[in-house]
């Protein structure tokens, strides 16, 4: 059984679930999990336009699956503020800043901060973000997108405190494996998230963290492995929805707005 660090890495598969479990002292078990998803999209960014909820919306969506962890990141863009903060916080949930920032053409997910992004232009400069309070995490970062980290993952992999495990795979194809083996290889922890830029990706795949109500400590739990990660192959169904709102969707969308941007160009009799 392969190893993280100290901590034993084993999937199971349980009624079509699988179960990623960093095994811990067994009183852990004992303890409430809070539920969280450290990588989803709104339509408040600046290219995610075409996502059909906003940030109240995706909110009272975790709410009602049961989720107390939430970080909303979209493109190159912080979408948090005090009141959104406070909206989550009613509804059980916290709220944590983060973004998917894009570096050199590759993503990388940044949490807790926002002040120094502005200066953040090389995978060097994500050296000078190494503190407790934040968070730096490897998005899908082996999957055939030109804007995952892939090779550079390995380069840079001091920088980051954990790696992605995505919820897009079914049980015939996984672009996963390879972030398991990097995790595996530098002791990083795997976090479960959904990506979600619809509704259908919510829920999927999740972290289970065992943490006090606190960024802080949430990241520290992260950090030191005291997490479970549940996730659940998509059937073909569910990936043709996924694909069908990502991509069809979306393209139908836009030549929808360009026809009626060019028939404004059209005399009126």
């Amino acid at each position: 059984m392969p190893a993280f660090g100290r901590k034993t890495f084993h999937p199971r598969l349980q009624n079509g679930v699988f179960k990623f479990v960093l095994h811990k002292n067994p009183a852990m078990k004992k303890k409430r999990y809070l539920k969280a998803d450290l990588h989803l999209h709104t339509c408040d960014g600046v290219i995610e336009k075409d996502i059909p909820y906003n940030a109240f919306e995706l909110i009272d969506m975790g709410m009602k699956n049961g989720y107390e962890v939430l970080s909303i990141t979209n493109h190159d863009s912080v979408t948090f503020s005090g009141y959104l903060r406070d909206y989550a916080r009613e509804r059980g949930i916290v709220l944590i800043p983060g973004i998917e920032l894009t570096l050199k053409r590759k993503h990388v997910l940044i949490y807790n901060v926002v002040e120094k992004l502005h200066w953040i232009k090389n995978f060097s400069d994500l050296e000078q973000l190494r503190d407790k309070n934040n968070f730096l995490m490897a998005p899908h970062p082996f999957y055939p997108c030109y804007k995952s980290l892939g090779r550079h993952l390995k380069a840079w992999i001091h920088v980051f405190d954990a790696i992605e495990l995505s919820h897009f795979y079914t049980s015939a194809f996984d672009f996963n494996r390879n972030a398991i083996q990097c995790a595996q290889q530098f002791g990083l922890p795997l976090v479960g998230t959904s990506d979600s830029h619809t509704l259908h990706q919510m829920n999927h795949t999740y972290t289970l963290v065992d943490a006090e109500k606190d960024p802080e400590e949430i990241f520290k739990a992260i950090k030191d492995g005291k997490i479970e990660v549940i996730t659940t192959p998509l059937t073909l169904t569910h990936t043709g929805k996924i694909l069908f709102d990502l991509i069809l969707k979306n393209h139908l969308s836009k030549m929808a707005a360009a026809s009626v941007y060019m028939t404004s160009f059209l005399p009126r009799f």
